[in-house]
């Protein structure tokens, strides 16, 4: 069958055309700047139209930064009449005409494509592509969507002009050029400023950020402040001046070697283990000492700081006895001591060669040591070869439980099972179930027997009144035992699939009603039906039945529950 699509499109605030074409040829306009070009190129009818540029589907018109997603506008017509109906679309981003491999390929939202009348608007996000470069967009398109798309190319590809660089304003974007100056600006006013740059309360950022491999930021003056930074007070901090080096900030003066005011008086950062952040020497008092005399926004904030990539970003020394190398003092309602990391590593971390404390916490009346996390463990524990885990009541050696090396669990008290359906299993069943090795695939509640052929194995009872009989196997047993995959597994999971046989307790069985009904109370044997109980005979055999009936079976074949009753 032979068909004619019809497509225009648009780039958000650009004009969109509409180009009617035949399957072997389409042909894209973008803007106004393109249309003479279709027009040369197509022998059809070129008509334009404009179309308004309508919120995205993440909201628009309101606050916040603008993102890296543009509206896609066109019209669709298939033989020649406008289409309505639902599409597929697929955008692809390259950095040449005839590049192979694209930059990127995206899918519109939202998908499919809603045509209504030939008119359709949608949503295009590359990303962070747009840096300077050519960029030429392709597009492939199949009407109507649903099942494996026909996808048709427009062709050529269409180089990406000026519109979309509006991208490269956005908060966070890159200019990048091989200039000597990727950014030159010159204030010829005698009292303003060449740049302004601001750092938001409340973003924990920088004003200005330099880097270079002479100098990041250099400033001089003949009679004023060489280099000057401020950061406004928030509630999250910001950094007025922040160097890296040898010597990252270095000042002297008669009375400050350097000075800071601001939600972070003096920040230092080393980025080698022979560094130091911040340095401070004194041969009788101290080293350095930070005081912080105000809050914002009812926070408190840190009167020292220090960060290291590879070093300590605080170290503290002494040799005194029971003076602390590092202390920390608070007199209203926050943290003495705060650690924070992002690795592999604890926040805070104490190390000691002997049989001592590494860390401790002491406290009157509260919590001694206290661990929280929104998402992980709040208290992890560990140990090379002693116990995993000990509890005292008292500083002596009370000790009152404890978890050994190797997993077992001890305690002076009694265990308690809470609320929960079983002690041990998370289910909600009511049986008390065993692993057992299978000498054929089972399934839950298929009823079990000894297989002669193979010793300590089990296979599907397969005879009736069998007298080989042995239970069935348990669809969600409350207790489980016999389990061998707790040694040097951490996961949480079982790894152990074997099957599971109900010892006692209640449990769901396969039944037929081969020798009549099945009624409430019956004694169940085993059928001709494989893994299948059925009623038992007026008198059964010893050693055939396996439980009692707790629910009835008319006809044919189910499931019933059933009480687990060897006899």
């Amino acid at each position: 069958m032979n068909r004619k699509f019809f497509i225009g499109i648009g780039l958000g605030w650009l004009c969109t055309v509409m180009l009617l074409i035949g399957l072997s040829s389409i042909e894209i306009a973008q803007g106004t700047d393109r249309v003479a070009e279709a027009a040369a190129q197509a022998t059809t009818t070129l008509v334009t139209q404009t179309l308004s540029s309508p919120d995205s589907p993440t909201g628009g018109g309101g606050g916040g930064d603008l993102g890296t997603t543009f509206s896609y506008q066109g019209m669709l017509k298939k033989n020649g009449v406008p289409f309505t109906g639902n599409c597929d679309m697929r955008f692809k981003l390259y950095n040449a005409q005839s590049a192979v491999v694209p930059i990127t390929t995206v899918t519109p939202l939202p998908y499919p494509v809603s045509v209504n009348n030939g008119l359709f608007t949608t949503w295009i996000d590359f990303g962070d592509q747009f840096k300077g470069q050519y960029r030429y967009l392709e597009a492939d398109v199949s009407c109507p969507s649903g099942g494996s798309p026909s996808w048709q190319t427009l062709s050529p590809r269409q180089v990406l002009y000026a519109a979309p660089y509006a991208l490269s304003l956005r908060p966070g974007a890159t200019i990048s050029g091989t200039t000597q100056r990727s950014l030159n600006v010159v204030s010829t006013q005698s009292d303003a400023n060449a740049i302004e740059a601001y750092a938001q309360a409340g973003s924990n950022g920088w004003g200005v950020y330099a880097v270079g491999s002479g100098r990041g930021v250099y400033g001089y003056s003949p009679n004023g402040i060489g280099v000057a930074g401020s950061a406004l007070n928030g509630p999250t901090g910001g950094t007025g001046v922040s160097g890296s080096g040898s010597t990252g900030v270095r000042g002297a003066g008669t009375s400050y070697g350097v000075s800071g005011n601001g939600i972070v008086g003096v920040y230092g950062n080393s980025a080698t283990s022979s560094g130091y952040g911040a340095y401070g020497f004194n041969t009788g008092g101290i080293g350095v000492f930070g005081v912080y005399s105000a809050s914002v926004g009812g926070e408190a904030h840190a009167g020292v700081v220090g960060s290291s990539i590879a070093g300590s970003g605080v170290l503290g020394y002494t040799s005194k006895p029971t003076v602390p190398a590092i202390q920390g003092i608070h007199t209203g309602d926050g943290p003495a001591i705060y650690g924070s990391s992002g690795g592999a590593y604890p926040a805070i971390e104490g190390l000691r060669d002997d049989d001592g404390i590494a860390i401790g916490g002491y406290a009157n009346s509260g919590t001694g040591v206290h661990g929280l996390s929104t998402s992980g463990t709040g208290v992890v524990a560990s140990s090379v070869s002693g116990n995993i885990i000990e509890g005292y009541i008292t500083s002596g050696n009370n000790r009152r439980f404890y978890v050994s090396n190797g997993g077992n669990v001890y305690a002076d008290g009694s265990y308690n099972c809470g609320l929960g359906s079983g002690c041990f299993n998370t289910g909600v069943g009511a049986d008390v179930a065993e692993r057992i090795d299978a000498s054929e695939t089972l399934q839950r509640g298929d009823l079990v027997e000894i297989d002669p052929a193979h010793p300590d194995r089990f296979r599907l009872a397969r005879t009736a009144n069998s007298t080989l009989v042995a239970g069935v196997v348990s669809t969600n047993p409350a207790v489980t035992m016999n389990n061998n995959d707790l040694t040097d597994n951490d996961s949480g999971q079982r790894t152990d699939q074997r099957p599971l046989l109900a010892l006692i307790g209640k449990v769901p069985v396969k039944a037929s009603a081969e020798n009549g009904a099945i009624q409430i109370g019956d004694l169940l044997v085993a059928s001709s039906t494989p893994g299948h109980v059925m009623k038992a005979p007026r008198q059964p055999e010893p050693g055939t039945v396996v439980g009692k009936a707790l629910a009835t079976l008319k006809s044919d074949t189910g499931v019933i529950l059933m009480l687990v009753t060897l006899q």
